[in-house]
């Protein structure tokens, strides 16, 4: 099944429910291929009428983001029906790759060897050298995949975001920025007809865990999977987080995956 999409605008896009097969939302993987791997394959296990919603974060922190993007983008070539929104780590990519390339765009092959070499200032994008080239300027098919990114996608009973709606502005529903920054968004009118899912500020396991169970109108996603890329982190340890999450929402069943990436804190 294709799934009939309505733009409303850009950043905002309708979605029809699937039918007959599941709807499944992954939370912030941040450079972690290997766990999304593990995760999507072991466990999900997607099938081709499946609707699988990434909830945005796919770069840096873990030592893979190409790779995460990589299999993102095999997985739609195969036919599988993959959505995918922007996080705000996204947002800081693309403008850290413009930067780049209002320095060495214009430049010769010889000119911007030079002044790299003399630039203490060279925008730092993402250590991974398979993402960007060596003036930090994002390789044409990735800049592809970050360029498609939308901020919301809404059914008649979810609506996903990476960070939350606003529904203190006078516009929610184009207040783009919040739904890519903002944290403690977790209000929703009463007389919403839909759940958020979002993903953005890490929370402990065991709450996702009672939201699911209630099922809350606001349900996060994130558990800091990269936290898990030091596994002795506290954070870790105590088994309050370092696991990639997924939900299926149609049988409220949450999948948990432990991280098994590499990579370091920086972006």
């Amino acid at each position: 099944m294709k799934t009939t999409q309505i733009k409303i605008n850009d950043k905002h896009i309708l979605l029809e429910k699937t039918k007959i097969g599941r709807r499944i939302a992954i939370g912030d993987v941040h450079g972690c291929c290997k766990t999304l791997k593990k995760l999507m394959l072991e466990q999900i296990k997607p099938t081709l009428d499946d609707q699988i919603i990434f909830l945005g974060d796919y770069l840096h922190r873990g030592d893979d983001s190409a790779g995460v993007m990589d299999f993102i983008i095999d997985l739609r070539a195969k036919g599988y029906e993959i959505f995918t929104l922007s996080g705000n780590h996204e947002q800081m990519a693309l403008e850290k790759d413009a930067m780049a390339r209002r320095k060495y765009g214009n430049m010769t092959e010889e000119e911007k060897e030079n002044k790299a070499e003399n630039d203490e200032h060279l925008p730092r994008l993402i250590k991974n050298n398979n993402f960007s080239d060596k003036f930090r300027i994002i390789y044409p098919k990735y800049r592809a995949f970050l360029d498609t990114l939308v901020y919301c996608y809404q059914m008649e009973d979810f609506v996903f975001v990476h960070a939350g709606i606003n529904f203190e502005a006078e516009k929610p529903f184009e207040d783009f920025e919040s739904m890519i920054w903002e944290r403690d968004l977790d209000f929703i009118p009463t007389s919403a007809n839909f759940r958020i899912i979002h993903g953005h500020t890490p929370i402990f396991l065991s709450e996702i865990e009672t939201q699911i169970k209630n099922k809350a109108k606001v349900i996060n996603l994130d558990n800091g999977c990269y936290y898990g890329i030091n596994p002795n982190n506290l954070r870790v340890t105590t088994g309050y987080y370092g696991n990639l999450c997924a939900l299926d929402l149609d049988n409220w069943i949450l999948y948990t995956e432990k991280c098994l990436d590499l990579g370091s804190y920086d972006f």
